[in-house]
């Protein structure tokens, strides 16, 4: 409540809830060789190797994005030895079919020298963040509505509105649930929760 005595303001908040539609997986590739062109030639069999693996399930390759690809020297102590260490991380995004998904996990499961991490959102975050809005703009006019009821004042126009869009973006939400066999994958549903405030004059 504003101090103000000829105007009323008022927070509204607004919630929705969505369930996941599409499924992002994170891997690294990790090979090491003597020299560079060593390493990248292993490299380059092991991502051949990990895009097999995505045709034979009747994936689309051109899917596979390859985000970057680092070259650095490891220096072993243990065996006082040099090699060089090629790493190319990759991030592969579909639509969230539980048993698909958990069919390709557990085909990469017995591929060698990579880490994977899997993650879920919802596709068309923009809209629910307006649905949220919306709500937040209903529950704020509500609260009004019975504050000014209550206190036989009528509301009057629109003063001022202040919104800050504080969300998460995006909304990638880490799966919980795999077991290490990669059989099942358990998601939860997506919040979406947007806040503002209105200012009401009051007659």
């Amino acid at each position: 409540m504003n101090h103000n005595v000829n105007t009323l303001t008022v927070q509204g908040t607004g919630t929705v809830m969505k369930k996941p539609n599409r499924i992002v997986l994170y891997t690294t590739l990790v090979q090491r060789g003597i020299t560079s062109s060593d390493a990248m030639k292993k490299l380059e069999q092991n991502y051949q190797d990990f895009v097999n693996i995505f045709v034979r399930l009747g994936y689309d390759p051109n899917d596979l994005l390859t985000s970057s690809i680092n070259i650095s020297l490891i220096n072993e102590a243990k065996f006082e030895q040099k090699s060089i260490e090629c790493t190319q991380d990759i991030t592969f995004e579909t639509d969230l079919q539980l048993h698909s998904i958990s069919e390709l996990l557990a085909a990469l499961h017995t591929h060698n020298n990579f880490n994977l991490s899997v993650a879920y959102r919802y596709s068309d975050e923009d809209g629910a963040r307006l649905e949220a809005i919306e709500m937040a703009v209903m529950d704020a006019k509500r609260v009004a509505h019975v504050i000014s009821t209550s206190s036989e004042v009528t509301l009057g126009s629109i003063a001022h509105i202040e919104y800050i869009d504080a969300s998460q973006t995006p909304y990638h939400i880490r799966a919980m649930g795999v077991n290490s066999e990669y059989s099942t994958i358990q998601t939860r549903d997506i919040t979406f929760t947007q806040t503002l405030t209105i200012t009401w004059q009051l007659h």
